[in-house]
C-alpha cells in the first residue's frame, strides 16, 4: 500500500510538472514563429531593395531618348532644349538635375523650373513662366520687351507680336534698368484691381505714364496716367480704385451724352473733386 501511494505522489507530482511546463513550450514557439516570419520578411524587402538597386543603376546607364516639356507660357520646345544642350547620346545617370534647372532659371522668362528623371529612358521637365503684364520700348530701335508683374523685363520668346501689343506701354522706359521698374509691383497690382472691375474699359488703354522722380522721393507709388481709348490723359491714384471708377463711370456717361469724345484730360486723383477738360477740336 505505502508503494502504491507513493506511485501516486510520483505520478502526480509528474503530471504537476507536465503542467507547468506547457506555457514555456508555447513561449518558445511564438518567439520562433516570431523571429522567423520577421526574418523572412526582412529578406524579401532585401531581395526587393537589390532588385531596385540593380535596375536603377540600369536605368542610369540608359541613354537619354525622350524629353517631355511642359510649361505655364509661350517658351518654345527648341528654346528649352537650346539652354539645356544635352550632348547626343547622353545617359540619363550623367544628366545633372540640378545643374538643368539652374540653367534653366537663368532665364528671365522662368520664373520657376522642376528638373526630374523618368525611367527608363526619359527626362521630365516643368516650367513656371512669368507672365507679362506691360511691355516697353526694346532700346531705340523697333520692337518690345515684356515686364512681369514682378517688374522683371524678358525676351518673351513664343510672345506674338499682337500679344505684346494688347499690352498697355509703360513710357518713359526703353531699357530694364530704369528705376520705374521698382514700383511696377505695386503698379501692377492696382492694374489687376482695375482690370477686375471693369476689365472692357481696361482693355482700351494704350500706355501708362509713372513720373519716376515723383516715386523716388515718396519711396512709393502715388499715382499714374493713362492713355486710352477715350481719354488722352488720365490720371488716377493707387488708392480708392473702386471709387475712382464710379466717378469716371459718371464722368464718361456724361461725356457720351453730350459728344465730347475723346476727353483730353481727367483728373480723379483728388477725393470728392474730377477735373474734366474736353479736346479741343
Amino acid at each position: 500500500m505505502a508503494k502504491k501511494s507513493a506511485k501516486r505522489h510520483l505520478g502526480s507530482s509528474g503530471a504537476t510538472k507536465k503542467k507547468k511546463g506547457t506555457p514555456a513550450r508555447v513561449l518558445r514557439f511564438l518567439f520562433w514563429a516570431i523571429f522567423s516570419a520577421v526574418l523572412c520578411w526582412s529578406c524579401v524587402l532585401g531581395a526587393q531593395k537589390i532588385r531596385f538597386f540593380i535596375d536603377g543603376k540600369v536605368a542610369l546607364g540608359q541613354r537619354l531618348e525622350r524629353v517631355e516639356i511642359a510649361t505655364t507660357g509661350t517658351m518654345p520646345r527648341g528654346q528649352v532644349l537650346q539652354l539645356l544642350r544635352f550632348p547626343r547620346g547622353i545617359s540619363l545617370g550623367k544628366i545633372d538635375v540640378h545643374r538643368c534647372r539652374a540653367r534653366l532659371k537663368q532665364q528671365a522668362q522662368v520664373l520657376e523650373a522642376h528638373v526630374e528623371r523618368v525611367y527608363p529612358n526619359a527626362l521630365r521637365i516643368r516650367i513656371l513662366e512669368r507672365t507679362p503684364v506691360l511691355r516697353i520700348r526694346k532700346g531705340n530701335g523697333p520692337g518690345w520687351l515684356p515686364v512681369a508683374a514682378d517688374g522683371v523685363v524678358f525676351e518673351g520668346h513664343g510672345l506674338f507680336e499682337k500679344d505684346l501689343n494688347d499690352l498697355p506701354l509703360l513710357e518713359n522706359v526703353s531699357t530694364g534698368e530704369s528705376r520705374i521698374l521698382e514700383f511696377v509691383p505695386e503698379l501692377s497690382r492696382t492694374l489687376a484691381l482695375v482690370r477686375g472691375i471693369n476689365p472692357s474699359f481696361y482693355a482700351t488703354w494704350r500706355a501708362i505714364t509713372v513720373q519716376e522722380s515723383t516715386c523716388v522721393a515718396a519711396g512709393r507709388l502715388d499715382g499714374f496716367e493713362i492713355r486710352c481709348d477715350a481719354i488722352h490723359h488720365l490720371r488716377l491714384r493707387c488708392e480708392d480704385i473702386p471709387r475712382q471708377l464710379e466717378e469716371l463711370e459718371y464722368v464718361l456717361s456724361d461725356a457720351s451724352d453730350r459728344h465730347l469724345f475723346p476727353l483730353d484730360r481727367v483728373d480723379l486723383s483728388i477725393a470728392g473733386r474730377a477735373y474734366v477738360k474736353p479736346s479741343n477740336r
